[in-house]
């Protein structure tokens, strides 16, 4: 299953890299990306040509728990 995740997480971040206009603007600045097949987002910026993940959360967990990263 470890390796269905990390296959998962591997696809959303390369969507991410190629187009993360995509993704809805969550939090000043910050963009979701939810992950197929599993309950879980990747949280991320976009500084420049870079892209920073601020957090990968559970859907469960409070959301305002990665703000404090950002």
């Amino acid at each position: 299953m470890g390796h269905k995740f990390l296959d998962e997480v591997t696809i959303t971040l390369s969507n991410v890299a190629e187009t993360p206009l995509a993704y809805p603007n969550v939090h000043r600045g910050t963009r979701r990306a939810m992950i197929r097949r599993f309950p879980f987002g990747i949280y991320f910026q976009i500084e420049k040509a870079t892209i920073i993940v601020v957090a990968v959360m559970h859907g469960s967990r409070n959301p305002h728990r990665w703000k404090s990263r950002t």
